[in-house]
């Protein structure tokens, strides 16, 4: 649910009241920057009031000065939607990150006041704008409209009709950005699990090496007697050491006996680490092979999500356009 909360942050950007009617004095900001983002400074972008980025407030406003400024730098197309929706999306979360790092910024997707990231766009913004003369920054005396001249929002106006609403549409294109988000998370987290499996696949095989080396190792001493001289040896020591002839004989064949089994039983044990080392690589090839099913499962639902993307992307479009077609660019 936390992942899905991002997306529903966007849509609660088209702020209401309690009576659940949209907040005009947020809507007319939006509009504004919307109709004017030709016009509009970059400095004037980049004052955000609020963050935006993954679980950030997203207001509308904020959102719609980040896609300006981000089109001016040519790193996010508006084209398809004529401007910019003041809706969060995976798009923008993207972009922004691309952003940020071809400029050696922190790459995290988020946009703060006064930050590094917006004072970044602002800056290289404004180089585009003044150098391309492609943005007109001249205004009227009067920088914000009459509330009877404000468009579409101005109360008992008879137009209102002539634009499409298109909310029932934004809303469709948030919840299917939000799916393929969704979709997109459990494919990394599975991707990443697979990751695990391998590695501590490669760390068992490791061991099994090792306990393998040190098994034929303690063969190789037994088979050179090396074990049972070495204890034979330390039975007479200790035989001398008491200086009982009668006893020497006796301590030495005992010495090397229990050499033998300290062996043995070294050799038993090195065979059922071995052993259980082996069935639990066993069940990590299973696990593997079970997670790489469910990758491929995840793939074809992130294409799915990523198609119905592209469909309510794709109906927003027509819809402000007022139903009439035009292909994404």
């Amino acid at each position: 649910m936390g992942d899905i909360t991002m997306f529903r942050r966007s849509l609660s950007a088209i702020q209401r009241d309690n009576f659940g009617r949209i907040n005009e004095e947020e809507d007319r900001s939006f509009q504004r920057i919307r109709q004017n983002r030709k016009g509009e400074p970059a400095q004037s972008l980049g004052n955000i009031s609020a963050g935006v980025g993954r679980n950030q407030p997203n207001t509308r406003a904020d959102v719609a000065r980040v896609e300006t400024l981000m089109e001016r730098n040519d790193s996010f197309d508006l084209s398809g939607t004529e401007g910019p929706t003041g809706l969060f999306s995976i798009g923008l979360d993207s972009a922004i990150r691309d952003f940020q790092g071809a400029r050696d910024l922190k790459q995290d997707g988020l946009i703060f006041p006064r930050g590094e990231t917006v004072s970044a766009l602002v800056e290289t913004a404004s180089q585009f704008s003044d150098s391309s003369g492609l943005f007109d920054f001249s205004f009227d005396d009067e920088e914000d409209p009459a509330p009877s001249q404000r468009q579409p929002f101005a109360e008992n106006d008879d137009d209102d009709d002539d634009e499409p609403d298109c909310e029932e549409e934004e809303v469709a294109w948030v919840n299917a950005e939000a799916a393929l988000f969704i979709a997109r998370q459990n494919l990394e987290s599975a991707q990443e699990e697979i990751k695990g499996y391998e590695q501590q696949i490669q760390n068992t095989d490791n061991e099994i090496k090792e306990k393998k080396e040190e098994l034929e190792d303690t063969e190789g001493k037994i088979r050179g007697g090396s074990v049972a001289t070495g204890t034979i040896i330390g039975g007479l020591i200790g035989g001398f050491a008491f200086k009982n002839p009668a006893g020497i004989a006796k301590g030495a064949e005992k010495g090397g006996s229990a050499g033998m089994k300290v062996a043995e039983n070294l050799i038993r044990l090195l065979q059922l680490q071995i052993s259980l080392l082996e069935k639990e690589k066993d069940e990590l090839l299973k696990k593997t092979e079970d997670q790489s099913a469910r990758v491929a499962s995840l793939k074809e639902e992130a294409s799915r999500a990523q198609a119905a993307v592209d469909e309510a992307k794709q109906t927003l479009i027509n819809c402000r356009e007022g139903n009439k077609y035009k292909g994404l660019k």
